[in-house]
């Protein structure tokens, strides 16, 4: 909580690996990523741009 409020620990879990996914890192399951690590293969990520409109088209917009 801060001064511009307040948020679950899942929301904001599952916000910043969006986030991570979108831009910075890629997010993958553990055995998915044991698997690149043990195969010398990268993993891939997406971009904020076509997150934001998968997000979209799954959930809509919000008022």
């Amino acid at each position: 909580m801060n001064e511009a409020g307040s948020a679950p620990a899942q929301q904001v879990h599952e916000t910043l690996m969006a986030l991570l996914h979108s831009d910075f890192a890629a997010v993958a399951t553990t055995a998915t990523w044991t698997s690149a690590v043990e195969q010398g293969q990268t993993l891939t990520g997406s971009d904020l741009g076509t997150c934001a409109v998968q997000g979209r088209a799954a959930y809509g917009t919000t008022p």
